[in-house]
C-alpha cells in the first residue's frame, strides 16, 4: 500500500461516508465509533482529522474520547489548520467515573444516542482498545464503525475476523482504515 498522508485517508473516509455508503444522518442516529485495532500510531491525530474533514457536511461534531487514562484534547490538535470551533470534545471521564458506567450511558438511550449529548450533527466516540474484542455489544446499539487498522505484521485472519465479528452484530461496517 502506497504511503498517504492522514489527512488525505481522512479525506477519502468522510467522503466515502457521506458519499457512498447511503448514510442518512437522522436525529439521534449518529453515532460513529473509532476503533484502533492494534497499535495505531497518531491515532489521536487521525480521530482529529476525521472530525475536521466532516465538518465539510456537518456543523457539530462531538468527539467522545473513551479513554480514562492520560490523554487530552490537545492530543487532537497535532496537525495545523485544525478549525475547532464547532467541534466539541469530551473525555468519558467527564460523563461518568468509570469505563462500565460509560458504557452503560452509550448502550441504554434509545435510537443510537448518548443521552447527555443530542444536539450534535457527528459523534465520534474514540476508543482506544478493540472493542470488538472486549465490548462487542456495545456496537450493537451504534451500528457504525470506522476501523483503524494497523496492518504491519497483522494476518489477513484477524481483518477478516473484524468483519465477522461486525456481521455478527449487526453492525455496518463501513471501511477498514488501514495503516502500513
Amino acid at each position: 500500500m502506497a504511503k498517504t498522508s492522514l489527512r488525505t485517508v481522512a479525506n477519502d473516509l468522510v467522503d466515502d461516508v457521506i458519499a457512498n455508503t447511503n448514510i442518512v444522518y437522522e436525529e439521534n442516529q449518529n453515532v460513529i465509533s473509532m476503533v484502533p485495532v492494534g497499535q495505531v500510531e497518531r491515532y489521536d491525530q487521525f480521530v482529529g482529522l476525521v472530525a475536521e474533514c466532516f465538518r465539510k457536511e456537518f456543523e457539530k461534531i462531538l468527539i467522545i474520547d473513551w479513554n480514562f487514562g492520560k490523554t487530552s484534547r490537545e492530543d487532537n490538535l497535532d496537525a495545523p489548520g485544525y478549525q475547532w470551533e464547532s467541534i466539541d470534545y469530551v473525555k468519558a471521564t467527564e460523563v461518568a467515573d468509570n469505563p462500565k458506567e460509560f458504557t452503560k450511558i452509550l448502550i441504554n438511550s434509545e435510537k443510537n444516542s448518548i443521552t447527555q449529548y443530542t444536539d450534535f450533527d457527528v459523534v465520534l466516540v474514540k476508543y482506544r482498545d478493540n472493542i470488538f474484542e472486549q465490548a462487542p455489544y456495545l456496537l450493537k446499539k451504534q451500528k457504525r464503525a470506522v476501523v483503524a487498522i494497523h496492518t504491519k505484521g497483522m494476518a489477513k485472519k484477524i481483518i477478516r475476523n473484524i468483519d465477522e465479528e461486525s456481521k455478527k452484530n449487526e453492525l455496518e461496517f463501513l471501511a477498514p482504515v488501514l495503516f502500513d
